[in-house]
């Protein structure tokens, strides 16, 4: 298992890279799923840099962050 420190941008990543491998080819909204992704992807990359963000775009990627992660506890708590 590869780990990483909990940093806002690592965690940011990670919310993308679940958003993307749980809502693979077949779901009817990959699309959505792509856009968050991205959205959390340029706010890490923001975060990082000191790099200026559109007013509202933090508070959005937390919150789908959030969700994201939110949803994966529960299964990996099962598996």
């Amino acid at each position: 298992m590869i780990t990483a420190e909990e940093t806002l941008p690592n965690q940011l990543r990670a919310a993308a890279m679940i958003a993307l491998t749980t809502h693979g080819d077949g779901c009817p909204d990959r699309v959505v799923h792509e856009r968050a992704a991205g959205l959390l992807r340029r706010v890490a990359d923001a975060v990082e840099s000191g790099g200026r963000l559109r007013a509202g775009e933090r508070d959005a990627a937390l919150q789908t962050a959030r969700a994201y992660l939110k949803d994966r506890e529960p299964a990996e708590a099962a598996a």
